[in-house]
């Protein structure tokens, strides 16, 4: 932000002394409270000063046509975008890259990523081939990894590809890979080690140039102890792990994602509301989401489905369409962001870790770069590191950078 004067506060003691009025540690206290509340009153500037930026990083060459969007602007949204452009989306360009592997929670938008990861990375002209591991069966998996000739088997009357063939020079996103049987899986052990397939019926080997991403929603350190993973597959691809926060846990980011439905669907609809009303966007922000970005995606598809044009989509509406929002029990972690019956105290210490983990991703982990860029001195900064439980912040040295909390 640039130096400019935001709000001017006055604050009035009521001390018959006017020497007395305010102490050293006042002062003090004034100091991190004027900086916290200019914070509060930049956020909107910031927020768009940060989304050109990202155009700007994102549109270095010609914007991917159909580029998915990873919306949202906590400090795990700023990670993760960074974290792909910095690193797995440059690596997935070069000849033979390792397999990726994406957990999280149902719905949390695994698919999105795979497909955000093609988009922008140097495979974007070449197939993206998406598999649902749930319905690959262990009499098949071979042929439908790798394809078959035609007659190699009782119902193949022609050739076919295989998953891996068809993705060459793309990517290969196997979705649900923990569903595969432990038989299925080791069909795919030469292929994530030497990259290449023998296609049912064949006796020749062909080399394939495929990224792989797969993906789960279940601990695969668990699978592996229970036996529902085979320990030899997983060495494979668990060195390079995406790690996707179920919607409860980011509800900062709530009001960007609903906005960012509803007008995808009035588009898709091509039907104009007046928005959604600030109560029942309080009501969304409180919800849980345990079907994550996906019900909530479905939620403002049913709104802009039974809406009617040009009115505002309001609390009594929401409830009506779908009730569960209010029926279940509140998120917790929501409470900060609606800002209602949250103690003031509360409410400010949670914004405060929020923008100082977002500044330290947008710096890289540097932490003078991040105090600097907040206008703290260094003891105010160390001071709100040991207050709101930010460890390894609380010493610096020049262009200390650490990992996020």
């Amino acid at each position: 932000m640039r130096d400019v004067v935001l709000a001017v506060l006055y604050f009035q003691n009521g001390r018959p002394d006017p020497g007395q009025a305010y102490g050293e540690g006042d002062a003090e206290w004034l100091q991190g409270y004027a900086s916290a509340l200019g914070q509060a009153f930049a956020f909107h500037f910031q927020r768009e000063r940060r989304e050109s930026e990202l155009k700007q990083l994102l549109d270095a060459g010609d914007r991917p046509a159909n580029a998915p969007e990873l919306i949202g602007e906590s400090a795990h949204m700023q990670a993760l975008r960074r974290e792909l452009h910095s690193t797995y989306i440059p690596a997935a360009g070069a000849p033979d890259p390792d397999p990726l592997l994406i957990l999280g929670e149902k719905g949390t938008g695994k698919d999105l990523v795979a497909r955000y990861l093609h988009a922008y990375s140097a495979r974007r002209d070449r197939p993206f081939v998406a598999v649902n591991c749930a319905e690959i069966t262990d009499e098949l998996a071979a042929a439908r990894f790798f394809g078959h000739r035609k007659g190699s088997f009782t119902g193949a009357v022609g050739e076919a590809p295989g998953f891996f063939r068809a993705a060459q020079g793309g990517v290969l996103f196997l979705d649900e890979i923990a569903e595969l049987s432990l038989r299925a899986q080791g069909t795919l052990l030469r292929v994530l080690e030497n990259r290449t397939i023998v296609p049912v019926g064949d006796t020749r080997e062909t080399r394939v140039d495929v990224q792989v991403v797969l993906a789960t929603n279940r601990d695969p350190d668990r699978l592996v102890a229970d036996g529902g993973l085979k320990p030899d597959l997983y060495d494979r691809f668990r060195t390079q792990v995406v790690r996707l926060q179920p919607l409860r846990e980011r509800p900062w980011d709530m009001p960007a994602l609903v906005r960012h439905f509803i007008a995808h669907h009035e588009r898709r609809t091509r039907k104009k509301t007046l928005g959604v009303a600030p109560d029942a966007v309080r009501a969304l922000v409180a919800y849980a989401w345990p079907g994550n970005v996906r019900e909530l995606d479905r939620v403002c598809s049913l709104l802009i489905t039974h809406a009617e044009p040009s009115v505002v989509l309001d609390r009594a509406f929401l409830v009506r369409c779908y009730p569960d929002v209010l029926g279940a029990a509140p998120n917790p972690k929501a409470g900060t962001v609606l800002w209602e019956d949250v103690p003031m105290r509360e409410a400010v210490r949670a914004f405060e870790r929020e923008l100082i983990l977002a500044r330290l991703e947008r710096h890289n982990g540097n932490i003078r770069a991040a105090r600097e860029s907040l206008r703290l001195p260094k003891t105010t900064f160390h001071r709100y590191a040991v207050e709101l439980g930010l460890r390894g912040l609380d010493r610096e040295s020049a262009g200390r950078s650490v990992h996020r909390p």
